[in-house]
């Protein structure tokens, strides 16, 4: 889920004059697709349930191992090692080609473009647990004394009902200066439906198995960090937050339950600090950083 950048005022943005970074900004389409975003994730949704009548009815189960392939692209790829340590955080290097490949399989996850969903889990760093964390599973955010957790606030965290916040594009500018990621922003929509599109042209089962199916699993994976890995497991690192190491996260994100040990250290590139905490998504990182 994304929110809605809002261009605050400033002097300069790195290079860029207040005037000149408005004009870039202006050329991009305005960030506050929530409502884009949702009504794609309800539709992914409802060929979910039709994808899985089509299995009982057919006995095909060979098509959700077609999905589970296409969701360790979306989500441990694409989600996890491109959106998050890579583009989020910075924590590790490597090529053009595999940053612009893991941002495009984080298309199809359906959770924002690669400008949005940035923005908004910086903000979450920045402010976890606290009155401007746009995704905390907790109410009473004024202090981690008062922090509850409460089903209403847990359900609103996990499908993405929150308030839409005013992200600002600086948080950004990095990526919004950036010709792919803004390509990939400002023609979000349009690629998921040509893709879908050519999908349906090969066989039409496969906009089901090969897209929706992984991206509702990539969906509720990712709210699975923002409420079970804020609320279930142990803490190695008392912080200001409620983060947690959870291994229930851990298996479904392949890595990225470690929740707390990345809150401590979200700059480095793996979650793992104890040799039982395992972590595919790292695995891959080290195949494919610079040294």
């Amino acid at each position: 889920m994304v929110g809605r950048l809002h261009l605050a005022r400033s002097k300069t943005v790195g290079q860029c004059t207040q005037r000149k970074f408005t004009m870039i900004y202006k050329k991009l389409p305005h960030l506050s697709f929530n409502f884009k975003i949702r009504t794609l994730q309800a539709l992914n949704h409802i060929l979910l349930c039709v994808g899985l009548g089509y299995l009982f009815a057919t006995s095909q189960w060979h098509w959700l191992a077609v999905s589970f392939g296409f969701y360790l692209l979306t989500l441990p790829l694409g989600t996890v090692c491109g959106l998050h340590r890579l583009l989020a955080h910075k924590s590790y290097k490597t090529t053009k080609f595999w940053e612009r490949l893991l941002s495009i399989f984080s298309i199809f996850a359906t959770i924002g473009s690669t400008v949005t969903w940035v923005a908004l889990h910086r903000l979450h760093h920045g402010q976890a647990e606290k009155p401007k964390d746009p995704h905390s599973p907790y109410e009473g955010r004024d202090s981690s004394e008062q922090l509850k957790l409460t089903l209403r606030q847990a359900f609103k965290s996990w499908v993405g009902y929150w308030d839409v916040v005013n992200l600002p594009p600086r948080s950004v500018s990095d990526l919004i200066h950036d010709p792919f990621h803004a390509f990939i922003h400002r023609h979000y929509f349009t690629i998921i439906f040509v893709t879908c599109v050519l999908l349906a042209l090969i066989n039409p089962w496969l906009v089901i198995f090969v897209y929706a199916i992984p991206a509702c699993a990539s969906l509720h994976a990712t709210s699975v960090i923002s409420v079970i890995a804020h609320s279930h497991g142990y803490r190695t690192h008392q912080l200001y937050d409620k983060s947690t190491n959870s291994w229930i996260a851990n298996i479904v994100t392949l890595g990225d339950g470690w929740h707390n040990n990345h809150h401590a250290r979200p700059g480095k590139w793996t979650t793992k600090e104890q040799w039982w905490e395992l972590d595919p998504c790292g695995w891959f990182i080290r195949m494919i950083k610079k040294a």
